[in-house]
């Protein structure tokens, strides 16, 4: 017990002490990039809740081999749970819905991730540095997975 005790003091100083607390609510609009440069991510406020959507690819098309009679095609969103939407191109989809700020985090969000067609829980917050730790979550955030954006060059 005293063990898991440990654990959790130890990733909640960790968090902490890894992100500080934003200071306006939109210091998180702009161009981000995710991590492996795989895409750059538009993130916008459309009243008071905060969206992103897909603005590049590393890899806009399908590369030949890559996915039969597609070769040369824009990506689409294959992998989507509803096979109506499996068509529509992964360039300008909306992927990061509802996001509010709160106490210096942008918060109860959405976000979907294209390649398993999986949608999770999502809290985004500021690291010291002026990178963006974006967590993803099924339930409570500690049972999830973090990523960590760059801002992109303007």
């Amino acid at each position: 017990m005293k063990t898991l005790i440990w654990v959790f003091v130890c990733a909640f100083y960790i968090s902490f002490t890894t992100t500080t607390l934003a200071k306006d609510a939109d210091d998180i609009i702009g161009l981000w990039i995710t991590a492996g440069d795989d895409s750059h991510i538009e993130i916008y406020k459309k009243g008071k809740l905060y969206f992103g959507r897909i603005a590049a690819l590393k890899k806009p098309k399908y590369e030949p081999g890559e996915v039969d009679d597609m070769a040369g095609q824009p990506r689409v969103d294959r992998n989507n749970p509803d096979a109506l939407l499996r068509g529509r191109p992964l360039i300008g989809l909306e992927l990061m819905t509802n996001f509010f700020f709160e106490d210096g985090i942008w918060r109860n969000g959405r976000i979907y991730n294209p390649r398993n067609g999986k949608t999770y829980r999502s809290n985004l917050r500021l690291t010291k540095t002026g990178e963006l730790k974006v967590r993803g979550f099924i339930g409570f955030s500690w049972l999830g997975g973090s990523s960590v954006w760059r801002r992109a060059s303007e």
